[in-house]
């Protein structure tokens, strides 16, 4: 069996995504949706806002859990406006003017999970049944 990328988002299971998985992520969609070359956010050399970048999204998914982190930055393209200042997303900008969506995101996935669990639950309760 082949090892996935870390850079493979698509066929990385979202547990097991990191701070390359996250980025790619970003890149990839904002080509997609805005057909631009992503860039990180920030002041200073490219080089230092891309290390800036890794760090924010290292210290997010310690704290909040890769699948809360992909729910928020899917919250933030759905929500984005595009406007020509700012043709497109990068994490830097979310994580320092889109915070309400981080609060948004991780409810959804607290909800999604709750669901997931009460779904377990009904299931091993009729197995249960069907066993009398």
């Amino acid at each position: 069996m082949s090892r996935i990328s870390t850079k493979d988002w698509r066929n990385l299971p979202v547990e097991k995504w990191n701070v390359s998985t996250a980025h790619q992520y970003l890149i990839d969609r904002n080509r997609e949706l805005y057909g631009v070359t992503y860039e990180p956010f920030g002041s200073g050399s490219v080089s230092r806002r891309w290390s800036t970048e890794k760090g924010q999204l290292k210290n997010a998914i310690i704290e909040y859990g890769a699948e809360v982190i992909r729910e928020y930055i899917d919250i933030c393209f759905a929500t984005h406006r595009v406007n020509p200042q700012y043709p497109a997303m990068s994490f830097g900008y979310i994580f320092a003017y889109k915070r309400a969506e981080l609060q948004q995101a991780e409810l959804s996935v607290k909800r999604k999970q709750q669901q997931a669990d009460s779904a377990v639950e009904a299931e091993e309760t009729e197995i249960e049944l069907d066993w009398f």
